[in-house]
């Protein structure tokens, strides 16, 4: 196992998955953790064998305020399909997102220093999205994909400042993609 750090330094969420600021991952995944995975575009290597990831569930994120990295809250949401590509494409080749769309985007667990994405003016924001990867051979990994973003408000406005039916993620620059081991 590797360590590698994360931000905030004081993050101790996820019913202690992470705690000082340390995170674990896959030894086996020698570009995840690395400031720049585009310089290493190959698929995703797991226990000695190429496995190339087919789908994403139960995606979630954790967001941090992007200036402050204060803790803004926890999110569920559904990845739109093209944005489920993207994602697949960055774990499996290395190859980095332009956009992300996510759909029916619910702040489960916001904090004091929640508020709302704005629908004109970008969120600077950093991020630690997670999902269960799919293999061809129906094997499942979590993954952590820690990024900045821009984050935009779009679609319809509910009096529910917690959903949005669509959030925009812009100017993404990925920090660390890392397999989490329970």
């Amino acid at each position: 196992m590797v360590a590698v750090a994360c931000w905030p330094h004081d993050l101790n969420i996820m019913n202690g998955l992470m705690s000082g600021g340390l995170d674990k991952i896959a030894d086996a995944m020698p570009w995840a953790g690395a400031s720049d995975t585009s310089a290493t575009a190959q698929a995703a290597v797991v226990k000695g064998g190429t496995l190339v990831f087919i789908r994403i569930t139960n995606p979630s994120i954790t967001v941090f305020d992007g200036k402050t990295e204060q803790l803004v809250g926890v999110a569920r949401f559904t990845l739109a399909k093209e944005s489920e590509q993207a994602l697949l494409a960055l774990v499996n080749e290395g190859r980095h997102p332009q956009s992300l769309m996510l759909l029916n985007v619910d702040f489960y667990q916001p904090t004091e220093h929640y508020h709302p994405p704005h629908e004109f003016i970008p969120v600077k924001s950093k991020g630690i999205l997670r999902g269960a990867y799919t293999t061809e051979r129906r094997e499942l990994s979590v993954i952590e994909i820690r990024f900045s973003f821009d984050a935009i408000a779009r679609g319809k406005r509910y009096e529910n400042r917690y959903f949005f039916d669509s959030v925009e993620y812009n100017n993404i620059k990925i920090d660390s993609i890392s397999e989490v081991i329970y």
